[in-house]
């Protein structure tokens, strides 16, 4: 018995990996999205002449999805907050955040 439950798992390493390659394929797919964002921009201010504003809530609805409702008004707030952001602010922060969990999971 022992032994057992010293020995370390190597499914343990391999869900790891996963969940951390999984998060660094959304890091990088928010990474990339960055400026793909930023040339539709640029096209639209050069066809037109105005910069248009697309925000988190502007995707979720070109996505036909609904933003999250919470029934505690603080995390609300922030979900309100975060839709209403532009979405490359959005896309950073995602990025930094899923590189962060994916270099802990990595380390462990």
């Amino acid at each position: 018995m022992q032994i057992l439950a010293n020995a370390k798992l190597p499914i343990a390493k391999i869900s790891r990996g996963v969940i951390a390659g999984w998060a660094l394929t959304a890091a990088g797919f928010a990474f990339l999205s960055i400026p793909a964002v930023l040339a539709y921009r640029f096209y639209e201010w050069l066809r037109y002449g105005a910069w248009p504003s697309i925000t988190a809530a502007d995707i979720f609805r070109m996505a036909q999805v609904q933003i999250p409702q919470a029934q505690w008004a603080g995390i609300q707030k922030t979900i309100d907050w975060v839709a209403a952001s532009e979405i490359e602010w959005v896309a950073l922060a995602a990025t930094l955040a899923l590189g962060f969990i994916s270099a802990r999971i990595a380390g462990e």
